[in-house]
């Protein structure tokens, strides 16, 4: 009885652990990645004697003011927040963050520097009943004795 060899070696790589490398590869860069909240205004916030720390801030809508009148929503900007299309897109964002969340709590952000005009400005388009934004903190960095 002849038994036939097979002289030929097959060249194939196995693929069948790719899949599997590939999801570990998937669920590394997942889990390293840090996403980016927000590119904050710089601004030279005020001190206040006492204050609270805000509880949630997956409940919160941050409103940053510069001393130059320019407004930041989350990562909205509005350079001129007394023009009626920025006051409108403003009053629509913050009706949408508030339709989607009714327990967020708006933190304002603004400058030492800053005109009480335009805090007026924002206070009065929260306040607006389209919006009814009336759960409003001010942020304030702790003053040392």
């Amino acid at each position: 009885m002849n038994i036939e060899r097979k002289a030929q070696t097959t060249k194939e790589i196995s693929t069948s652990s790719l899949p599997d490398i590939i999801f570990l590869l998937l669920v590394f860069f997942m889990v390293v990645t840090v996403m980016k909240e927000y590119d904050a205004p710089k601004i030279d916030m005020p001190y206040a004697k006492a204050i609270q720390k805000l509880e949630n801030r997956r409940n919160a809508a941050f409103v940053w003011a510069t001393k130059d009148g320019f407004v930041v929503l989350d990562d909205m900007q509005f350079t001129n927040i007394r023009g009626p299309e920025n006051q409108a897109d403003f009053k629509k964002t913050m009706k949408y963050k508030i339709s989607n969340n009714p327990r967020i709590v708006v933190s304002l952000k603004a400058d030492n520097q800053s005109k009480m005009s335009l805090i007026n400005t924002i206070h009065t388009l929260l306040k607006d009943p389209e919006v009814n934004a009336l759960k409003l903190s001010y942020s304030a960095l702790r003053k040392s004795e």
